[in-house]
């Protein structure tokens, strides 16, 4: 199982994202093989954002320190999920892939089947690292649940 993690710039959302789904699956003793990528080339070469790395320090969760990158074609079709932060991820993510044969492309809330919210906002923009660690949490939580119940990928 390989699941890439896209986000806008990639040094927010998307690093939380892969810590999360990672410490969620290391406790259910689960093996799947986590990436981010970035539809946009903002911030290309930068590690995450250090607000980004504060968050995740002071919650104790661990994640790897890399620099973000723009996501490549082939890439979507070699991982089996790639889960957008918000639409316009999904969007982009869908104009590169073109007519090409691709994993699953969806939002990352696409998989809570009760949640209002289907987009996850950008702290970059809005500062609001809690809301979008939350909507996170709750995202892997469901995918981790739907795949592991119902498909059994895992």
């Amino acid at each position: 199982m390989r699941v890439l993690f896209v986000s806008l710039g990639g040094i927010c959302r998307a690093p939380i994202a892969e810590a999360v789904l990672k410490e969620k699956c290391k406790k259910e003793g689960l093996q799947i093989a986590v990436d981010t990528a970035a539809v946009r080339d903002w911030h290309v070469d930068e590690f995450p954002h250090e607000e980004t790395v504060q968050f995740l320090t002071d919650k104790k969760i661990p994640f790897d320190q890399k620099e973000s990158r723009k996501v490549r074609v082939e890439e979507l079709e070699t991982f089996n999920f790639i889960l957008a932060m918000d639409a316009e991820t999904v969007g982009e993510l869908h104009r590169l892939a073109g007519m090409g044969q691709t994993g699953t492309i969806v939002r990352l809330l696409d998989f809570v089947v009760d949640q209002k919210e289907g987009d996850i906002p950008d702290p970059y923009m809005t500062g609001e690292f809690n809301e979008a660690f939350k909507l996170i949490t709750i995202g892997c939580e469901h995918f981790i649940k739907q795949k592991m119940k119902r498909d059994r990928l895992f």
